[in-house]
């Protein structure tokens, strides 16, 4: 089942704090999967399917365009983590996120919120 995360209409601060969240999410994910290959995978093939996740999201952030989509995959034997970080169209890796979630940050306790 595919996730899209969606971040309503709302003011440019709670914006910010929405996709501060979202990011921050998306970080912990990618390091709780990291090793994810050498887990061993449910026997149940209903548990397997209950435990698999796609998810995408895709924002504007301080003029560059972000795209991350995440999924996880439980075969009979493996654990299948992917990620993908794409910037202005070009393949990046979790370094990107956690630079945009610094940016965004700084610019929130810029502004004393």
């Amino acid at each position: 089942m595919r996730n899209v995360k969606k971040i309503t209409r709302k003011s440019r601060t709670e914006t910010i704090k929405s996709v501060i969240t979202i990011l921050e999410s998306f970080i912990k994910e990618s390091e709780k999967y990291k090793n994810s290959y050498f887990w061993n995978s449910y026997s149940s093939a209903s548990d397997r399917r209950s435990n698999e996740f796609e998810n995408y999201f895709e924002c504007e952030i301080l003029g560059d365009k972000l795209i991350i989509n995440t999924s996880l995959v439980m075969s009979s034997k493996n654990v299948y983590y992917s990620k993908e970080y794409i910037l202005n169209n070009e393949n990046k890796d979790l370094r990107i996120v956690k630079k945009l979630l610094r940016s965004l940050e700084n610019i929130v306790n810029l502004r004393g919120i």
